[in-house]
């Protein structure tokens, strides 16, 4: 029963403010081990403005507010390991965002967040960047995290997106509403992740990366059920890609137990195109949903969505029904159509003109 409720800086455990030359006294010597925080009136354990501070193999359970926090963005080599954050509770006198509260809160890409777990949280990492030297941060080191029974197993509004590329590795996200949410972000690679029996594995509204940025995920495992007597998918989606932003890429593709469920979607705002390769399907006879008016475009690299490589979908409509470069009706792909050559010959692009008279496009 620690911390004081709606007084800043009163926390159950608190580093705050060491000045740069006194970074000695923490590197190797502070840190936080082996502790139990339960019921607490305000947090569990916040780092502010101190480098080196070690968290871990401790447990929050039941705190008032964020669990595990990072506070102002300057903290550097902050580390987070093997450490449990259990059913945080409403906290009406801090942050506003503390009404939703995250088992592990940080200002932006920063620290070290290793084997870590958030149970039962509004949010089980939440990402919010803040000004100053949060929104600088280069690079956070995020592996072999996991989050159980989330709202949100990982949290990242607003829109923010990393100076340097960071490779996220080893999340898995087991029965969240949501997997991953990104409101807007780009220039992260996500490898070896895994969204188990999610309502949807992973959702983003926009994204920055360009071209030749690697792929957004790479070796990615969706199922959406573990039990082997069921034959209907726990999850609804398993990847919802940008709704209006080109270039999303994922290279390596598991998806297992979806059945009849669609497993991807995206683009639906402005039919932009999203690639796909080297993906498996397991018990999963519905890849892509598509709806009509506004779908994206799913490419498919090298025949492992479509059956031959350069292969493109998009929703069916009767004047895209070229036989001799297109399929429909297929179960595959539930309100889409399937066009293109191998050789790459034939391309899908839309073209979207709204509410415009004929007049107005005389001469263009």
């Amino acid at each position: 029963r620690t911390g004081q409720a709606a007084n800043f800086g009163r926390y159950s455990s608190h580093w705050h403010n060491l000045s740069p030359g006194r970074t000695v006294d923490v590197m190797d010597k502070a840190y936080l081990r082996n502790n139990s925080y339960h019921d607490t009136f305000q947090r569990a354990v916040v780092v502010h403005g101190t480098d080196h501070a070690v968290v871990r193999d401790n447990v929050a359970h039941r705190t008032t507010g964020h669990s595990f926090f990072t506070e102002a963005g300057d903290e550097n080599y902050a580390l987070f390991e093997h450490n449990l954050a259990v059913n945080p509770q409403p906290h009406p006198l801090l942050l506003d965002d503390d009404m939703d509260p995250a088992g592990f809160w940080l200002p932006g890409f920063t620290g070290w967040h290793k084997s870590n777990l958030a149970a039962n949280c509004v949010r089980g990492w939440r990402v919010r960047r803040i000004d100053g030297p949060a929104a600088m941060q280069t690079g956070l080191t995020f592996f072999n995290n996991s989050a159980h029974a989330c709202g949100f197993g990982w949290h990242l509004k607003p829109p923010h997106a990393p100076p340097t590329l960071n490779t996220f590795r080893s999340f898995t996200a087991f029965r969240c509403s949501t997997g991953m949410f990104y409101y807007g972000t780009g220039n992260i690679e996500h490898q070896d992740h895994r969204f188990v029996e999610c309502g949807t594995g992973h959702f983003m509204n926009h994204l920055s990366n360009g071209l030749y940025t690697r792929p957004f995920f790479t070796d990615l495992v969706l199922i959406g059920n573990i039990n082997p007597n069921e034959r209907f998918s726990r999850s609804g989606l398993g990847i919802r890609a940008p709704k209006d932003s080109e270039y999303f890429f994922t290279s390596g593709l598991k998806a297992i137990n979806y059945f009849s469920t669609a497993v991807l979607y995206g683009c639906f705002k402005t039919a932009c195109t999203m690639r796909f390769e080297r993906a498996e399907w397991y018990n999963t006879t519905a890849r892509t949903r598509s709806d009509t008016v506004k779908s994206g475009i799913y490419w498919d690299l090298d025949g492992t969505l479509t059956g031959f490589p350069n292969g493109f979908v998009s929703w069916d409509e009767p004047f895209n029904r070229f036989s001799d470069v297109c399929q429909w009706e297929t179960p595959e792909h539930q309100n889409g159509i399937v066009c293109g050559r191998a050789d790459g010959s034939v391309r899908v692009r839309r073209l979207s003109v709204s509410g415009q008279q004929p007049w107005q496009l005389d001469g263009k």
